[in-house]
């Protein structure tokens, strides 16, 4: 592993507001808010968590099982606060509501 990189990743992305992680062949540095707000399957595609790419690659053995695993927990993982955020947003937005009604009587 090039810990040059490592080291300048852990500098450079880690604490700065952005995320670096591998496309195709090479190392993409982007905004964090704007990578977290495309659709959760940009997301999961970006970062290589895909569930149908990650047990294609489990099933032709070019992952082990741990990793599999571990991928397949991400996703979900991710999947599921998404959809929780996206439920909490409506809930706020119906309770914004509730509360301009109740304001105009």
């Amino acid at each position: 592993m090039d810990m040059e990189l490592v080291e300048r990743i852990w500098k450079e992305g880690h604490r700065t507001g952005s995320i670096c992680f591998i496309a195709l062949d090479h190392v993409v540095r982007t905004d964090l808010e704007g990578f977290v707000s495309q659709p959760t399957d940009g997301i999961l595609y970006d970062l290589g968590l895909l569930a149908e790419n990650t047990h294609i690659l489990a099933t032709s053995e070019q992952i082990d099982v741990t990793e599999f695993i571990d991928k397949l927990a991400y996703a979900e993982v991710i999947s599921h606060i998404s959809n929780r955020m996206k439920s909490l947003e409506k809930e706020n937005s119906e309770l914004k509501e509730e509360i301009k009604k109740l304001k105009a009587v």
